[in-house]
This record gives C-alpha cells, structure tokens and sequence, in this order.
C-alpha cells in the first residue's frame, strides 16, 4: 500500500457521516471517488473525507480490487422466508462480507428465541459486493436457501428423533397430559414431515412440534 503525500481517503456512510466510524479507507483517491459517486445513487448518500495516513487505523485499499472490478457493498436483510426485511440501496457500517459460517452461527443462536416466540421474525443479513441490486439480492437469497434448507433438515431429525423417545419412554403419558396433546395429533403433525409433503406444512409442523417440547420442559 502506498499513500500519496501519506494521506488516505475514509470513506462514510451518508452526506452528514458521523467522523468517529469511517467504513473503509482508500490510498487513491480517484478509487474512493469513483466509489462515492456510485454510492450517490445509495439512500443516504455516502461521503469521504481525507486524512493523515497515521491518524487512519483501517487496513487501507481492503476493498479497492472489489471497487475496480465495479462492484458495490449493498447491505442485504432476508426475513426467514427469505424476502426483503427493507431496501438493497443502503451503504451497511460494515463492507466485509460474512462467511458462511458467521451467517449459521448467528441463525443457530436464535434457535431458541425463535421457539419461545414463534411469532417474531428472525433472518439474516450482511453486505453483499456485486455490480447491482439484483445480483446482490440474488447472493444473499442463494445464502439463505442453502443454510436455511440445511439447518431446517437438521432441525426435522432432531425434533423427529426427540419425539421418538419421549413417545416410547415412561414419561410419554406425563408429556401429552403438559402440552394437552392426544397421540393422534401428533401422529398427524409427523405425517406432515414425510417426503411428499409441502415444504410449508413441513415448517409449520416443525415448529408446532418444537413448541410442545419446550412447553414439555418448561413447565
């Protein structure tokens, strides 16, 4: 990396940035130019400001490959269907893009918060670098399918198996008198989970079915 004149280019979210939390920094000006006018395009704007290379503590030019090739950081939110939480064209306070194993990690930890509130919408999201909205969108909803499709499977062995035992063990009668279940109705929830049933009715029983267990063990 070289600085000219030992002075780099910060570049900010928005018009009127706020000076304390630069996103990226740039040795060549003529890149962060060419960046910035594109982002213009971007609600919110985006604005560059420059300063002296010691008083910089990004890594400079992390993002200049991707800015020549003519990609753009567009932050993209999925709901877990997923479908836009809100609009492409906004500059994120973060340009890297997650790993595939950030992104499961974080929809692991919500496991549990989604099942005590089966109500409340959870997905994902991140910066997604491509030459337009579409594509980035495109990014972010193959992401999604792909961990989502794994992790539901997973989700379906291991509620099925849990299932499984409790049924067959003494505290079956203890478990359908807690979650005022008949085994008809729960035979009919893991009907729903054979291989030609729709996609849908195979989420919704799962997570019928992942409620019962933990109003089992709530209560």
């Amino acid at each position: 990396m070289s600085t000219e004149n030992n002075v780099v280019y910060l570049l900010f979210p928005g018009i009127e940035p706020d000076e304390a939390n630069p996103v990226a920094a740039f040795s060549n000006e003529r890149t962060i130019d060419k960046l910035v006018e594109k982002l213009s395009r971007f609600e919110g704007g985006a604005s560059v400001k420059k300063v002296l290379a010691k008083d910089n503590s990004l890594p400079v030019d992390k993002y200049a490959p991707l800015v020549e090739a003519g990609l753009l950081p567009y932050s993209v939110a999925l709901d877990g269907d997923g479908y836009l939480f809100d609009k492409s064209n906004i500059l994120g306070t973060d340009l890297e893009e997650n790993t595939v194993e950030q992104d499961i990690d974080y929809i692991l930890r919500t496991r549990t918060a989604k099942i005590k509130d089966p109500a409340k919408q959870w997905g994902m999201g991140g910066t997604y670098w491509a030459p337009d909205s579409k594509l980035a969108f495109k990014q972010a909803k193959l992401r999604h399918k792909i961990i989502y499709k794994a992790l539901f499977l997973q989700e379906m062995d291991e509620i099925v198996a849990w299932l499984e035992n409790i049924l067959s063990s003494d505290d079956s009668e203890q478990f359908l008198k807690k979650t005022e279940q008949t085994p008809e109705q729960i035979e009919q929830r893991l009907s729903f989970l054979n291989g030609k049933a729709k996609l849908s009715f195979k989420h919704a029983a799962v997570k019928d079915l992942q409620y019962l267990r933990f109003k089992y063990e709530l209560l």
